[in-house]
């Protein structure tokens, strides 16, 4: 017996509506405050060399606002395609580092949130800087007092964390800067809150310290974005996006919003085509 047409329309119907319900990949350009500075090292077209060598003088900035990485002389340029993490490129830094100016700046609540593998500790190993001594947004390891993570902006205070204690393993790293409610987090935990002062931002300084006094982050940046706000909620989904898409969902603690699979993005709707 031939299905009525009816039936079969309604079929189509369900069919629709069923794939409008799909959700497209999310990214943190979906938040209500996107990131103002977005750095990926995944993303080859994201990525300038200079030559075969594979040495990178401009990392472009995926925010939208043009804030791009950039070093000008090779020998302080990090390295591109030499390593990975979850088996996608990350940039190499041992004695390099890559700048910006904003061109603006970026008063607190400020949250960064970045992909990172440290390779060795020093007295002052600095992963972050801002710009400018009077613009801090510093995220630094240490060994001092027994190998630890940092988080600095400005003032006289800092904080300082040993539980857990940094190792050379793969970590998402987030750090909220926000006077004297500041924190900061390894794979989606809380380690330390307190206070870390009050600098704004206005340029940033990737592999080094802000003085450029040899203060070098030895270790690889996968992703590394800068969000101006003090959201919990967008910090912990651009914390599972970061784990999930690096391979690093394992180390999210078990009460992670996003521990189980990435934030989902709005549903794609259906197109409906009316034929013959």
């Amino acid at each position: 017996m031939k299905k009525s047409a009816f039936v079969m329309a309604l079929a189509a119907v369900v069919a629709l509506m069923a794939a409008g319900t799909a959700k497209a990949d999310w990214t943190p350009a979906q938040l209500d405050t996107p990131p103002f500075a977005w750095y990926d090292a995944s993303d080859p077209g994201t990525l300038h060399t200079n030559d075969a060598a594979g040495f990178v003088s401009q990392w472009d900035d995926k925010s939208g606002n043009g804030y791009h990485l950039v070093q000008t002389s090779q020998a302080l340029q990090p390295a591109t395609g030499t390593r990975n993490i979850g088996g996608r490129n990350v940039l190499d830094f041992s004695t390099d580092y890559m700048t910006n100016n904003f061109g603006t700046t970026y008063s607190q609540p400020l949250t960064g949130v970045v992909v990172f593998q440290n390779d060795s500790f020093a007295a002052f190993n600095v992963l972050s800087d801002g710009l400018t001594a009077g613009q801090r947004f510093n995220l630094w390891f240490q060994e001092s007092g027994g190998d630890q993570y940092a988080l600095h902006a400005g003032g006289a205070s800092s904080l300082y964390g040993t539980n857990p204690r940094p190792n050379t393993s793969p970590h998402v790293w987030s750090a909220l800067a926000n006077g004297a409610s500041s924190l900061y987090c390894t794979d989606g935990a809380t380690n330390v809150t307190g206070s870390v002062g009050t600098d704004s931002l206005g340029g940033m300084v990737i592999g080094e310290h802000n003085s450029l006094g040899g203060y070098y982050y030895d270790g690889a940046v996968g992703e590394y974005i800068m969000l101006g706000t003090d959201s919990l909620e967008d910090r912990q989904k651009v914390e599972g996006y970061l784990a999930h898409k690096w391979g690093l969902e394992g180390n999210l603690p078990a009460g992670h919003p996003y521990k189980s699979s990435p934030p989902q993005g709005a549903a794609t709707p259906g197109t409906l085509i009316y034929g013959k």
